[in-house]
């Protein structure tokens, strides 16, 4: 378990161009044209996942399935709302016990 963690660490990004940037920079001096190739091609791709462009269009292939549940497109006979929760605070003497914490507070108000 450990081990397949540790290797979709460093498979994913940022760390796989970072690790092509660092390892462009350790053979630098015995293998100069492999060395610029990584390097190059390691910052490079960190700069072309960080446009906004290629994170809408990442995003829009999850997003593209899901609707949003409206009034009135609703199922009849619903008999709860789910709100994701987003952690609690344990033991808050300000409010008397337990309170939700300010990101679930965030998300039940908007």
């Amino acid at each position: 378990m450990m081990l397949t963690t540790l290797i979709k660490t460093l498979l994913l990004p940022p760390a796989l161009p970072l690790l092509m940037v660092v390892s462009g920079l350790l053979v630098w001096s015995r293998y100069r044209y492999l060395a610029r190739v990584s390097v190059l091609l390691g910052v490079s791709t960190l700069w072309v996942l960080s446009l906004p462009v290629v994170s809408a269009c990442l995003h829009q292939g999850l997003d593209s399935d899901y609707v949003a549940a409206t009034p009135s497109i609703a199922p009849s006979g619903v008999q709860a709302i789910v709100v994701l929760g987003a952690g609690r605070h344990y033991g808050a003497n300000e409010y008397g016990g337990d309170t939700l914490s300010h990101s679930a507070l965030w998300r039940l108000s908007s």
